[in-house]
């Protein structure tokens, strides 16, 4: 699943960005639009839903997600995806194609960019996907938030077009490796009655991300300049890291289960069960 998502994020900058260069941007939304369209009309006439088994749920989903909020493995995954969706929605997507036409570089070139750091993202997870069983999956969950780290201040240093695409390679490796072991994780430490509530808020988490980045990483492309940008995300990160490192030390300490623990049940689990 999450690798058709990487080849898609593949093609597209590549293709929108061939067709920018050759006729204008305006050309490559008209064309979206078109596979947009095509990609409704084959999920309505493929995509059928088996039946789903009956599931009783005495708990109402806010109280689901309270229960869910108090387990400090869980929130610690959504924070780290709250982290690498930061990196990605700000740093990345928003500011890099500026920082990058800035430099001199065309459209195609940038859209190609793109394009390498999805081919990696996607091309590593399945990898990602067999590592994680093998390891556990906090190794790659923080190993991917600190590669972001180095992705992002190699970037403030370079205007490189071949170095931008080894780093943006990098961050798709780490984007990619999150990505998988935090949906592994969740699949894993839920039950069938609250597995619904625990991926909303490991997505809602990822959005918020999303929302704040442009809005934070903007004051500080406007203050001080667009490179400025990678090494704040930077630091961010790294406060991110380190927090990430002294959740995992207290749960340790505190005996609480990790979040590696499958046999973990909830108060809302018991209810339910």
């Amino acid at each position: 699943y999450t690798t058709a998502m990487g080849l898609g994020f593949t093609a597209g900058p590549i293709l929108g960005g061939q067709i920018a260069e050759t006729w204008d941007a305006r050309t490559s939304y008209a064309v979206a639009v078109v596979i947009s369209l095509l990609g409704a009309m084959m999920i309505k006439r493929l995509l059928h839903e088996p039946p789903r088994r009956s599931i009783v749920v005495r708990d109402p989903w806010f109280n689901q997600l309270g229960s869910l909020l108090r387990r400090p493995d869980l929130t610690l995954v959504a924070a780290g995806n709250l982290l690498t969706s930061f990196t990605f929605g700000g740093a990345i997507s928003t500011f890099l194609p500026l920082y990058a036409r800035n430099a001199g570089m065309s459209e195609a070139a940038i859209g190609t960019l793109f394009a390498v750091r999805a081919f990696v993202s996607a091309a590593g997870r399945i990898p990602n996907s067999i590592v994680t069983r093998r390891t556990g999956s906090q190794p790659i969950l923080l190993g991917a938030l600190v590669l972001q780290v180095v992705v992002m201040f190699g970037i403030a240093q370079t205007t490189s077009t071949v170095w931008l695409a080894v780093l943006l390679g990098i961050d798709g490796l780490a984007f990619g490796g999150y990505l998988v072991a935090g949906q592994t994780w969740v699949a894993d430490h839920t039950r069938p009655e609250n597995r619904g509530a625990a991926v909303g808020l490991y997505s809602a988490a990822s959005s918020i991300g999303g929302i704040l980045a442009p809005l934070l990483l903007g004051v500080v492309a406007e203050v001080w300049s667009v490179r400025a940008v990678f090494s704040v995300n930077a630091w961010i990160m790294v406060m991110g890291c380190i927090g990430y490192v002294a959740v995992i030390s207290l749960i340790s300490r505190s005996g609480q289960p990790g979040t590696d623990d499958p046999t973990r049940v909830t108060p809302s689990d018991r209810h339910v069960m």
